[in-house]
């Protein structure tokens, strides 16, 4: 069974017209006739436990027996076999002058000496239908995913948090209680695995796993949740910006554009908790914005730059609702940051159409602060002729009653 999970065909795993392995294993698992919360699937996933952690190393052993009769021996001869655990690995060293047994640690953890000890385990969570796995299966998973996103090799965290993100679509919401203990201890995996990974896809996939992890809280845990995971997320883009745009990239597709649109969404009450966001997202998505727009292989040889600025846009739009409260304390700051963007020109056609929009929204937002700053530009005639410009279509754009009405709510 284990050797044909790690074979199966996963590309027509949900086309049932065809009889291949995949859809075999998961008809005899969870066909009508089998409870998915039944001891026969506990028992399975009890052994792919073990198989993952390298318990199940057995050998079989032959032996062979002669007949006597008449107290004479005959040349019958019977065999049987036993299924015998096989003994660890030993050395021999010289303590003490004498040597000595003892047995050999390995250097690495069973599942990463035969990675496709891994492969069992997700084949086997993909053949899991959604909403009926019971909390007893899970109690003999969660050591495993725990081990995953706890691994030091990137490629494993990313696959226990694809892991993760499938057996919350398998599992039964009823049993909620009983798994709250699991779920603590997967919030403290992940914040560790943000803090460490570094790998642009890994990231995304940690934050997709963190994201989908507090749909199982309520209201205002969620909010206390996503507020320290946001303040990390934008820590992290602080620390790098416009060194590493991969990994920008990254933490605002995985983390900051998540929380950052739930918290605009939900009203007053996201609101009075994303006040505390307001420095903290101005110091890690301005740089991001008024970087020179180039195409995209001139700076850092990166096709990222461009990405990136837009969704550091999209990232800001939604920061000056969910703050909106605390905004107009930096309205200088933030018209600075975006007339600069749109004085530089973008190349990108949505850095463009981002930035007049997102520039337009903050002069509203602002208020009188931001109206200063901007007609200080409009008045002073040292500033550069496309600065003014900029300046004036912000104004314009602004001033529209549709644009002010559709921004306020």
């Amino acid at each position: 069974f284990w050797y044909s999970c790690a074979r199966g065909d996963k590309e027509s795993a949900n086309d049932t017209r065809n009889a291949t392995i995949t859809n075999l294993q998961r008809q005899i698992l969870f066909g009508s006739d089998v409870d998915a919360s039944g001891s026969w699937l506990l028992c399975l996933v009890r052994a792919c436990r073990a198989h993952f952690f390298g318990r199940d190393l057995f050998t079989i052993r032959g032996k062979s027996s002669f007949s006597t009769r008449n107290g004479l021996s005959q040349n019958e001869t019977s065999f049987s076999y036993e299924v015998v655990p096989l003994s660890p690995p030993t050395q021999t060293r010289l303590y003490l002058g004498r040597t000595i047994t003892e047995t050999r640690k390995p250097h690495e953890k069973p599942y990463q000496e035969v990675p496709s000890r891994v492969c069992v385990l997700g084949n086997l969570i993909a053949l899991f239908p959604e909403r009926r796995i019971s909390g007893h299966v899970l109690h003999e998973i969660w050591p495993m995913v725990y081990e995953l996103l706890s691994a030091h090799r990137e490629v494993l965290v990313a696959f226990g948090a694809c892991c993760l993100c499938r057996l919350l679509d398998a599992w039964d919401e009823i049993d909620f209680e009983s798994q709250e203990p699991a779920l603590n201890n997967l919030k403290m995996l992940l914040d560790s695995a943000i803090k460490t990974v570094r790998e642009s896809p890994v990231v995304v996939m940690v934050g997709i796993a963190q994201q989908r992890l507090f749909q199982y809280n309520g209201i205002s845990s969620d909010q206390v949740l996503r507020l320290k995971a946001t303040q990390q997320w934008f820590m992290i883009l602080n620390q790098n910006q416009t060194l590493r745009m991969p990994l920008s990239w990254s933490c605002l597709v995985g983390g900051v554009l998540p929380n950052l649109y739930w918290f605009a969404k939900s009203g007053k009450d996201g609101r009075n908790s994303a006040v505390d966001l307001g420095r903290l997202g101005l110091m890690a998505l301005l740089p991001l914005i008024q970087m020179e727009s180039m195409s995209q292989d001139e700076m850092f040889g990166s096709p990222f730059t461009s990405e990136v600025q837009w969704l550091a846009l999209v990232a800001f739009s939604n920061l000056l609702l969910a703050a909106q409260d605390v905004m107009p304390r930096h309205g200088g700051k933030i018209l600075s940051a975006l007339l600069i963007c749109l004085a530089n020109g973008p190349v990108d056609g949505r850095v463009k159409v981002w930035s007049k929009h997102v520039s337009a929204s903050a002069l509203v937002i602002c208020g009188d602060r931001g109206q200063q700053f901007v007609d200080g530009i409009l008045e002073n005639k040292e500033y550069q002729d496309i600065l003014v410009n900029a300046a004036e279509d912000v104004k314009t754009w602004a001033a529209a009653a549709d644009f002010r009405t559709s921004t306020l709510g």
